[in-house]
Order: structure tokens, then C-alpha cells, then sequence
């Protein structure tokens, strides 16, 4: 399998600054779902991923069976004050 270039994605100049210390955050405009920036990395993103795992049934069956197992447990609940 050859490596295929992740999409780019653009680092803003955004700062912020906590408790006097200045802080980078180049990419918070990924922050907005709503941002057509955001949807089209995204989309870049999937497509790469979807790319990658095409090539490998076996790992995608793997990771499959991995979350499936980690999703079915026992329901558990808060404490009854009622007793």
C-alpha cells in the first residue's frame, strides 16, 4: 500500500489568552460543524480514512468486533433513594 498525503488543514493565527498565558489554537475553525472549511476537511478526512481501510477487510472486521463487544454491557443505574 502506498501512503497516500493527509488532506491539510490551515492554521489560523487564533489566539487566546488564560490566566495570562497566551495560548495557540490554529485550528479552532474546525471547532464549527457548520463551517463549509470544517465539512470539506472532514469530508477530505473520511475519504483518506475510507481509502485505507479499503485495503484491509480483515482489520475493519477487527475493529468491528472490538466496538461491538465494548457497546454490549450491563446497564447499570444510579442509586435508588427511594430504599
Amino acid at each position: 500500500m502506498s501512503a497516500k498525503p493527509y488532506p491539510p488543514a490551515r492554521r489560523s493565527e487564533t489566539v487566546y489568552t488564560l490566566h495570562g498565558h497566551v495560548i495557540p489554537e490554529p485550528y479552532d475553525y474546525l471547532e464549527d460543524p457548520g463551517n463549509p472549511e470544517t465539512t470539506a476537511f472532514v469530508t477530505a478526512q473520511n475519504a483518506c480514512f475510507n481509502a485505507y481501510m479499503a485495503s484491509s477487510q480483515d482489520l475493519r472486521d477487527r475493529i468491528e468486533a472490538t466496538v461491538t463487544a465494548i457497546q454490549h454491557y450491563a446497564p447499570h443505574g444510579g442509586p435508588d433513594a427511594t430504599r
